[in-house]
């Protein structure tokens, strides 16, 4: 390892020890510090090897992490972070399930406090499909214009 892939392994390694990044995070960083493009993608691959950088753990992390989101704000947010597609659909296929209930929850919550377009408003803000969106407001908000 010569000298530029050491600081640029203690520069992603400092990063690291204070939160997860995804493997494309460190990249950029990397760049943003004038490393090489070779040198940046070098160190990404040996933490990578390490388990310094698992974007499948990561994105299964992130979405257990933002449960007053839907699926598909999740799902944004993880590819605009350099997720792969193939990480993304484990995260379909493991949280697509709770959509309803979460939605269904923060309906609950909010019922009463406000109309059902500003329900609908904010939900759609949180990346709920509109189709789950309308169930779950016609299951909970019977009573509200």
């Amino acid at each position: 390892m010569n000298e530029e892939e050491r600081k640029a392994k203690e520069f992603a390694m400092r990063l690291l020890s204070k939160r997860a990044y995804t493997r494309k995070e460190v990249i950029d960083k990397l760049r943003r510090k004038n490393f090489k493009e070779e040198v940046s993608t070098r160190v990404v691959e040996i933490l990578e090897e390490y388990g310094l950088i698992d974007d499948k753990f990561y994105a299964v992390c992130f979405a257990e992490t933002h449960q007053e989101w839907g699926l598909r704000r999740i799902l944004l947010e993880l590819r605009r972070r350099g997720i792969s597609q193939r990480d993304m659909e484990e995260v379909k296929e493991r949280f697509g399930e709770e959509e309803f209930e979460k939605c269904l929850r923060l309906a609950s919550e909010w019922n009463g406090l406000l109309s059902k377009e500003q329900m609908t408003a904010r939900l759609l803000r949180r990346g709920f499909a509109p189709s789950t969106i309308r169930k779950v407001l016609d299951a909970t908000c019977e009573d509200l214009v």
